[in-house]
């Protein structure tokens, strides 16, 4: 069929929970006022096990900070940009319940040049991916959206149980005992008078 066309805001999606399998957020965080929000949309739409491809901006690397010497314009388009780093993307995909996959850094130097020096570039961001060295221009995150198993609440249980034993019969409880000095007080000091009165 024909391709669906969607414009929307990305920190409030008219989607359906559970109903997306792929996400692909191509710099959806960077330009965002606030990145946390769209993220948590995003889990939100993913089905269980869905796949989410993230691609940013390293503020650490060389790109970054030309981003952010660029930003300082207030009219640049990169005066709105705020990128988000590996480490605290992957905080927060795990307080939502995503597991990080595998994250691929490229473009440590940007991009100059013939052929030879693009094969030499390529080289450096391969040998700092094996080295896991954070200095690629930009990073592309692969999570997957883990669903645990659902729990019924403790105080749920609390409650189906004192139910439960409340329905089980109990001992009747002990008389309590007469105190001292007033034993002949009561029934028994009548019954006892009527004897001694025959």
């Amino acid at each position: 069929g024909e391709g669906i066309n969607l414009l929307a805001a990305a920190d409030e999606l008219p989607l359906e929970s559970d109903s997306i399998d792929t996400v692909i957020a191509h710099h959806s965080l960077d330009f965002a006022a606030n990145p946390h929000q769209v993220l948590r949309e995003i889990q939100r739409v993913l089905t269980p096990q869905g796949q989410l491809l993230v691609i940013g901006i390293n503020p650490y690397s060389l790109l970054g900070v030309n981003t952010i010497l660029r930003g300082l314009d207030r009219r640049s388009l990169w005066h709105w940009h705020s990128p988000v780093s590996q480490s605290r993307l992957t905080d927060w995909l795990h307080l939502l319940g995503c597991e990080v996959e595998h994250c691929t850094r490229v473009g440590s130097v940007p991009v100059a040049g013939g052929q030879t020096l693009r094969r030499w570039l390529g080289r450096a961001d391969a040998w700092g991916n094996r080295h896991n060295l954070a200095v690629g221009g930009l990073y592309i995150l692969h999570a997957i959206k883990h669903v645990p198993a659902l729990r019924r609440p403790r105080r749920q249980w609390r409650l189906r149980r004192e139910r439960l034993f409340g329905l089980l019969p109990r001992p009747a409880p002990a008389p309590s005992p007469t105190p001292f000095g007033q034993a002949g007080t009561g029934p028994g000091r009548n019954l006892h008078q009527r004897k001694t009165r025959h």
